[in-house]
């Protein structure tokens, strides 16, 4: 289990200024889960999304069998939290997942997808304190060899692959140098190499990255390429920058995830809570691919 990072900030500030739609969390295949394990309407008046994002979970439910139910966000970052608040019927608000700023025993049903295993464990302990006597606790989790797990660490693998591709051929040559790119053999083989990656990877995350990548050789490349040095210098620290986040977000997600221990060891945290455990596993998608873990409890009506 590890802490929510940067990487994860400046993800959601960017997806913000950049008015994005993105479910990266993919809702569609976690709602079902949500959606049969949720108490009765009537018994969800007040719902709480940890690590909401922008609030793609609550939107689905909200839209479904909870439309008269109010459901607030929690995250970190204040741009997901406001990317959530923006949504009609939703609010949410700015915190840390280990202080949350709900009484206890108040919330009749916590939610969380992809979120609590980024925080620390009191995190945990926090999800189980707000939940009211006889309320409810529903998550699914990030797991280890899950195929979410396999794609990130394909896509390191072409990371670690594409920082060789980028120190072997001196990209950052090119800013103690005046003259355009064209015809530079250096480069060339750049673009080469990451294609050559690229064709390897044709959904994995790291694919956006490797786009970036060979657009912006592409453009050194280019015999119609008049841009100047500083304006070359500040494409190429932009580009680094996101390829650095975008690692990051990576890492975090691996050392994240949860082994069959760890999932265990929040079982038996909710367990000591006074909540019972009624579905607790592998999560499942039609297409026989499993997602993470899963896990619902309610706590004891006499907590």
């Amino acid at each position: 289990m590890s802490q929510t990072n940067a990487e994860w900030n400046d993800y959601w500030r960017q997806v913000r200024r950049n008015k994005m739609d993105v479910d990266p969390t993919g809702t569609d295949a976690t709602a079902p889960f949500f959606l049969a394990e949720g108490p009765p309407p009537d018994e969800a008046k007040y719902v709480i999304d940890l690590g909401c994002g922008s609030g793609p979970l609550s939107g689905v439910l909200s839209s479904a069998n909870y439309d008269q139910s109010m459901f607030v966000g929690v995250d970190l970052s204040i741009e997901a939290a406001q990317l959530m608040a923006d949504k009609d019927g939703l609010s949410a608000v700015q915190s840390d997942l280990a202080s949350l700023p709900m009484m206890g025993n108040t919330v009749d049903w916590v939610i969380s997808q992809f979120a609590l295993e980024y925080a620390s464990e009191v995190a945990w302990q926090e999800a189980s304190r707000v939940v009211r006597p006889g309320g409810r606790f529903t998550a699914v989790m990030h797991s280890v060899g899950s195929f979410i797990y396999e794609q990130h660490e394909r896509a390191r693998s072409h990371f670690l692959e594409l920082d060789r591709v980028i120190h072997e051929n001196h990209l950052a040559d090119f800013r103690a140098q005046s003259q355009h790119f064209e015809g530079n053999k250096r480069l060339e083989q750049a673009l080469a190499a990451v294609k050559e990656i690229s064709r390897h990877q044709k959904i994995g995350l790291a694919t956006p990255t490797m786009d970036a990548w060979i657009g912006f050789i592409n453009q050194l490349l280019s015999p119609s390429n008049q841009q100047s040095a500083i304006s070359s210098e500040a494409l190429w620290d932009r580009l680094l920058v996101d390829y650095e986040q975008f690692k990051g977000r990576i890492d975090s997600m691996l050392s994240a995830a949860l082994t069959p221990v760890d999932f265990m060891a929040v079982q038996q945290g909710f367990v000591d809570a006074g909540f019972d455990v009624v579905t607790a596993g592998l999560l499942t998608i039609p297409n026989g691919q499993t997602m993470g873990f899963k896990l619902s409890a309610k706590k004891a009506s006499d907590s």
